[in-house]
Formats: structure tokens, C-alpha cells, sequence
């Protein structure tokens, strides 16, 4: 099971659950599906009748864009 984006980069995985992402930005899974209908994080993409997964490196791209628009000084 992978537990972090650490995980999954050593394993050479390039999509994880949104428990993973939402962990790994320290928020609930509720705010981070916010984040993707605001268009914040990348939506999913859907493998099988039920489970959506995530890209990896489109994540980290939407944390740098936030990191760049909402920075506080």
C-alpha cells in the first residue's frame, strides 16, 4: 500500500489516491475534492468501474502554481 508520494516515486508509481495528496498537503480528503472542482488540483482519472487516481507530477504543478499565486510574506 502506499502510504505517501515518497512511496510512490521509490516504487515508481505515477498515480496515488486522493487520501495521499490530501495528506501529503496536511488537509482532509473533503478539501481537497473542493480544491479540484475549484480547479485548484488536477481532477482524476477514473481505472475500473469505481477508483480515481491521480496523477503525481500534474499535483505537484498545481502546488507550485498555488505555492506561486497565494504566497503569504
Amino acid at each position: 500500500m502506499i502510504n505517501s508520494i515518497d512511496d510512490a516515486k521509490r516504487q515508481g508509481i505515477q498515480f496515488v489516491t486522493r487520501g495521499v495528496l490530501a495528506q501529503h498537503l496536511g488537509i482532509g480528503e473533503r478539501l481537497f475534492m473542493k480544491m479540484v472542482e475549484n480547479g485548484h488540483m488536477p481532477k482524476g482519472v477514473k481505472m475500473g468501474e469505481r477508483r480515481i487516481v491521480y496523477d503525481i507530477s500534474e499535483f505537484e504543478l498545481c502546488v507550485e502554481r498555488l505555492k506561486n499565486n497565494y504566497t503569504v510574506v
